[in-house]
């Protein structure tokens, strides 16, 4: 019983209630438990949009698709340090357009499929034309931050394996004038390519802006699209370098000279007695 008004012991109580989630309940029944549901989403075109995996307990299974498309990329260590969708962590893929989804799930040898459609906020009016170009924006967006990606984490194991170089030419003795000036040399060079990827996707994260929007990306909006896409390839190009031609030939140097880790010594190899 809810009292509206009143005092003590009768205080008036506000009820709330948690809203539903943002997604399309996907729900399934298996007759006995299993190894995990792959859910594949596809458009009208029968291109992908996403897949999710599922529980294969036995019973009813639900799984939610939040509308997205798949992530442009999983990070090799679970976390990421943010692009592509506006905010931090890993990038999300856009949101779908409306329209109807075909899901195929597949267990074992039965593939079965049932349709979910997503229907436009009434609330937020678009013309097809603009909606088709504000998720052009974003698919292009989706399409970059991979690259990035994979740049970064490119970097960052050319920066490990100068330091490690670093370490060794600190403890050798013989002459290293020049091969301590290119190491330094080649350490700049990362933390500007840093710097220049840092900032593209900074640039990338203008998706969170247009995703939020019902009208067309604004000309700034789109300008940071070009910007991110022209900083790219300069930035992969400069990091190919590096790792074709410089840190090998620096690697290379360095063996001559002797500066080399240490393997250690070497052991003694057990015998059986008797």
């Amino acid at each position: 019983m809810w009292a509206q008004k009143g005092d003590w012991p009768f205080y008036g109580w506000d009820y709330f209630a948690p809203n539903p989630p943002r997604a399309t309940p996907i729900r399934y029944w298996l007759r006995e438990a299993g190894d995990s549901v792959t859910l594949t989403l596809a458009d009208a075109a029968g291109e992908r949009v996403r897949t999710l995996t599922g529980p294969g307990d036995e019973g009813i299974n639900e799984v939610l698709w939040d509308w997205r498309h798949d992530r442009p990329y999983e990070p090799s260590d679970g976390g990421d340090r943010g692009g592509g969708g506006g905010g931090g962590g890993a990038a999300a893929g856009p949101v779908a357009l409306p329209g109807t989804y075909t899901v195929t799930m597949d267990v074992g040898s039965q593939i079965s499929t049932e349709q979910v459609t997503i229907e436009a906020d009434p609330r937020r009016p678009m013309t097809p034309a603009d909606r088709m170009a504000r998720q052009d924006a974003l698919m292009s967006l989706r399409e970059l931050a991979a690259p990035l990606y994979e740049a970064r984490q490119a970097v960052e194991r050319l920066a490990e394996q100068m330091d490690a170089a670093e370490a060794l030419l600190e403890g050798h003795d013989g002459p290293v004038e020049s091969l301590t000036e290119e190491l330094e040399t080649i350490q700049t060079e990362l933390e500007e390519i840093l710097d220049g990827l840092d900032e593209a996707r900074r640039w990338t994260g203008v998706a969170g802006a247009i995703q939020q929007s019902s009208t067309l990306p604004t000309e700034d909006q789109l300008w940071q699209v070009d910007a991110a896409w022209d900083a790219a390839a300069p930035l992969v190009e400069r990091i190919n370098a590096l790792i074709t031609l410089r840190v090998p030939a620096l690697n290379d140097a360095l063996d001559a000279e002797g500066v080399r880790p240490h393997p250690g010594e070497a052991l003694v190899v057990p015998r059986r007695g008797g």
